[in-house]
């Protein structure tokens, strides 16, 4: 089985996958806008610190990837439900990982997309059944 169910009073570790998780991201600053005010996304995300890390309360802050669910990126035109099926499953496209339904729908984790957060929110958010 890939994925085991965990219950609000389970420690972090590496692999969960938490919801709604508040990351800052800034616009595309390539354009003519001089405004530097960050924009708050409430995102899926899969913790990618190492485990013994996070078991031995080394890590303050902790290392997420994104998680997209596959069909809102084939909705967008972002991916074609082909190149999910042919490529991203066998994993031969760089920085995108496949999961299959489980807990969550089909998703597609992009390891180009990592940010850090406090181990403290993401405690919060699991406790709250996130």
């Amino acid at each position: 089985m890939i994925y085991l169910n965990v219950t609000p009073d389970s420690p972090l570790s590496q692999g969960d996958i938490i919801d709604c998780c508040p990351i800052l991201v800034w616009e595309d600053l390539s354009t003519e806008s001089t405004a530097l005010d960050p924009v708050e996304l409430k995102l899926r995300v899969i913790v990618v610190t190492q485990a013994c890390d996070l078991a031995q309360s080394r890590a303050t802050r902790v290392v997420v990837a994104v998680v997209h669910s596959a069909q809102t990126l084939v909705d967008q035109g972002v991916l074609k439900g082909k190149a999910i099926t042919d490529q991203i499953r066998s994993h031969r496209v760089y920085g995108w990982y496949f999961l299959p339904s489980g807990p969550v729908p089909e998703s597609i984790v992009d390891l180009r997309d990592l940010h850090t957060v406090p181990r403290s929110l993401l405690e919060r958010l699991i406790t709250q059944g996130n």
